[in-house]
C-alpha cells in the first residue's frame, strides 16, 4: 500500500525536512493515524473488488538502541521506537497503538479506526538500512533523537551507521511480535561515492562488503525461523533520493546523469554471481 509511511510522517509532517515541510507533533500524529486509516481502507476496498490480489505494504523498520547506558537514554528508546516502528506496525498487525504513545494518539482515534487499520496482508516489505542509536532530547518533538553511535562504527557516505545485525533484529521482531508474515526485504543498500576509474569501471568494493554482510545477516534470521521470502537491493540504478536528489548513489549500476550512460558496478557482478549460483 505505502512505502515508508513512517518516514514520510516523521520527516514530512513532524521535523519538516521533507515535503510538505510541516512541523510539530500534532501534524505528525495526524499524518501517521490517517495513513494507517487510508491503508486499512485501501486494503478493504481492493480485497472487495479483487479477491485474488496479493496485497502488502512496505515499512522502514530500524531497531532502536540506546546511545549510552544512561537511564534517560534507555527510556528515550522506548518512545522513539514506538513512534518510528510501533506506530505503523502495531495498528496493522494488532489493531492498537504502542502503550508508550497510545495517549498521544487517543484524541485522534474514533470508534472503529483501529479495526479499520488492522487488516490482513499477504506479504510485508521490509526496508532496512541501519539501527538507530537514540538519546534523550527533551527539546525534540519526540523527546528523543539520534545520539552517539558506538566507537569504531563504520558509516556509509550518507553518514548512516553500518550494522548488519540490525537487519537480523528487524526480521526477528517481525517473527516474534507480528506473526511472522511472508517477508520480503524490499530495500537494503548503501550509499557510496562510486568514482569512475580511468578505465571506465566502477569498483564499489565497500558496497560489495556491505551487501555480503547483510545477506549473511538475512540468512542468519532465515535459519532462526524468520519467514523471509526474498531480498531486493536498493537500488538497481543510481536514483533520485528524497531531498538529496542525485547527489547520493545507491545503485549497483552507475548512471552518468549527463550522458545517461549506464555502467554495471562491481556490486552488480557480485550479485549476479550469487544469483547464478543460487546463493
Amino acid at each position: 500500500m505505502f512505502n515508508e509511511a513512517n518516514v514520510h510522517a516523521l520527516f514530512g509532517h513532524g521535523i519538516g525536512s521533507h515535503a510538505p515541510g510541516l512541523t510539530g507533533l500534532s501534524n505528525m500524529l495526524a499524518a501517521i493515524h490517517h495513513q494507517n486509516l487510508a491503508q486499512g481502507r485501501a486494503l478493504q476496498a481492493l480485497r472487495a473488488e479483487h479477491s485474488q490480489l496479493r496485497l502488502g505494504t512496505v515499512i522502514n523498520v530500524q531497531p532502536a538502541r540506546p546511545s549510552s547506558d544512561r537511564d534517560d537514554d534507555r527510556r528515550a528508546v522506548e518512545r522513539f521506537d514506538a513512534f518510528w516502528n510501533g506506530a505503523v506496525l502495531d495498528p496493522l498487525f494488532k489493531g492498537v497503538y504502542p502503550a508508550a504513545i497510545a495517549a498521544d494518539f487517543a484524541p485522534l482515534v474514533a470508534p472503529g479506526d483501529l479495526a479499520t487499520a488492522k487488516q490482513p496482508i499477504d506479504f510485508f516489505g521490509l526496508n532496512y538500512y541501519a539501527p538507530m542509536y537514540v538519546a534523550a532530547a527533551p527539546q525534540n518533538l519526540l523527546g528523543a533523537w539520534f545520539g552517539a553511535v558506538p566507537a569504531g562504527t563504520r558509516f556509509t557516505a550518507f553518514g548512516w551507521p553500518i550494522d548488519p545485525s540490525g537487519l537480523t533484529d528487524a526480521l526477528h521482531r517481525l517473527r516474534d511480535r507480528y506473526g511472522n508474515p511472508d517477508i520480503y526485504v524490499t530495500e537494503n543498500g548503501a550509499c557510496y561515492d562510486d568514482p569512475v576509474a580511468p578505465d571506465g569501471a566502477v569498483h564499489d568494493d565497500d558496497r560489495v562488503a556491505y551487501l555480503r554482510d547483510h545477506l549473511t545477516a538475512a540468512r542468519r534470521a532465515l535459519a532462526d525461523g524468520a519467514n523471509l521470502r526474498g531480498y531486493f537491493v536498493w537500488s538497481l540504478l543510481d536514483n533520485f533520493e528524497w531531498t538529496e536528489g542525485y547527489s547520493r548513489r545507491f545503485g549497483i549500476i552507475h548512471v552518468d546523469f549527463k550522458s545517461l550512460k549506464r555502467t554495471p558496478k562491481t556490486s552488480f557482478a557480485f550479485l549476479a554471481d550469487i544469483a547464478r549460483r543460487r546463493g
